[in-house]
């Protein structure tokens, strides 16, 4: 793979029957991981059990869920890091995802860009009296 942008245009142009989720890898490493019989009808679905299996056996310190193309290819390309980019949610999914597969996983129901959750964590701010 040449690089991030391809990464992004592979994962996102999607194969049908199958999940692909990029990878970035510490040194600007990238590649894409097909799944060829998915456990969800998302992807997000299909890797999480396997990401909180890995992390139960110690094999990452945190993972943080961000969003945006940039955050993803920025940290995962930092020594010891990892970046897994996965497709986005169409909202025309939402009902047919809920109904295959139950409730969404974690940090799933968050859609749009990063720079468009602003207000979001501005609304966390807020507090009652």
């Amino acid at each position: 793979m040449s690089g991030i942008e391809e990464l992004f245009q592979r994962v996102n142009a999607g194969d049908e029957g199958a999940h692909l989720i990029g990878v970035v890898g510490g040194g600007r490493e990238f590649g894409v991981v097909k799944i060829m019989k998915p456990t969800a009808n998302i992807a997000v679905g299909t890797i999480q059990p396997f990401l909180d299996n890995f992390m139960k056996q110690g094999g990452a310190e945190k993972i943080d869920y961000v969003h945006g193309n940039e955050i993803v290819s920025r940290l995962g390309s930092q020594p010891g890091n990892a970046g897994i980019y996965l497709p986005s949610l169409a909202k025309s999914d939402l009902f047919k995802t809920v109904i295959l597969d139950g409730v969404l996983p974690r940090k799933t129901f968050s859609m749009g860009e990063a720079k468009e959750k602003r207000f979001y964590f501005e609304a966390r701010l807020i507090q009652s009296i």
